[in-house]
């Protein structure tokens, strides 16, 4: 295990190095602009507080796993590793509850459009597109009603921490309400009511990957806003959110070239 921390700093490390070689001749060409308008001093002292980013950046790379142990552990109000699989695994319980109610009452409320609309006996319109995502909002609704509502029964029945709890709840809410856009754009159970046109299968795995990826966005931007709150060291904390931002834009690039098909359509 030991040796396989080594080598993830190894690598982490090579990485940093050539993330640092990529971004100076950028820098070198901004400060460069600015020495030429007298600004020699600002090129000096811009070279040295990046070299310095850098270095401690670097120093810092063998001790991710450790910070990662940690941003796991606090999790749990105890600071148990154990106790964090627990507490996620309760609130992934309370979560799958408030998604299947979100999902029960949107179908409930829109199942008599739905219909029409499949039988053809209805032709989209405005007030159609508006009845279904009127019954969206009502789902969505639920959904943060009973996050809200387990909310005291996880903070006083387990052993979460409040701080891992409120970003957990921000980031299930942010994805359901992302998820109203692409539900809108999609609607895969409606192909009538469909803004992209887009073959009924594709719509449907399209809904599928591009939710993981939202969640998972949504979870990597919520990790870099809860680094700060569990006590890393300055240079640890800039490269956990560093590595936080990198995951995010890669996950964002495979988002857009996999609705890339769905986008043409729409337009």
């Amino acid at each position: 295990m030991i040796r396989s921390a080594e080598t993830f700093g190894g690598g982490l490390q090579a990485l940093l190095v050539a993330l640092w070689l990529a971004l100076l001749p950028a820098a070198s060409v901004h400060a460069a602009e600015a020495a030429s308008a007298g600004g020699g001093d600002w090129l000096t002292a811009t070279v040295e507080r990046l070299d310095a980013v850098a270095s401690a950046d670097i120093a810092a790379a063998p001790n991710i796993p450790a910070a990662l142990a940690q941003l796991w552990r606090s999790i749990d109000a105890r600071g148990s590793a154990l106790g964090a699989f627990a507490d996620f695994g309760w609130l992934a319980l309370f979560a799958a509850v408030a998604l299947a109610a979100e999902r029960l009452v949107g179908q409930l409320l829109s199942r008599r459009r739905r219909r029409a609309l499949r039988s053809a006996s209805d032709a989209p319109n405005l007030l159609g597109f508006i009845a279904l995502l009127a019954a969206d909002l009502a789902g969505v609704a639920v959904f943060v009603a009973v996050l809200f509502h387990a909310r005291s029964y996880l903070l006083a029945a387990t052993g979460i921490s409040a701080a891992a709890l409120q970003l957990s709840v921000g980031v299930l809410i942010r994805w359901r309400a992302a998820m109203l856009v692409l539900r809108l754009v999609l609607r895969p159970d409606v192909p009538s009511a469909r803004l992209a046109m887009v073959a009924d299968a594709e719509a449907r795995r399209l809904a599928r990957v591009l939710s993981a990826l939202i969640l998972a966005i949504n979870v990597t931007v919520g990790l870099s806003r809860y680094a700060p709150t569990i006590g890393l060291a300055p240079g640890l904390l800039h490269l956990v959110r560093l590595c936080a931002g990198m995951v995010s834009w890669g996950l964002i690039a495979v988002a857009i070239v996999r609705a890339r098909g769905a986008g043409e359509a729409l337009i």
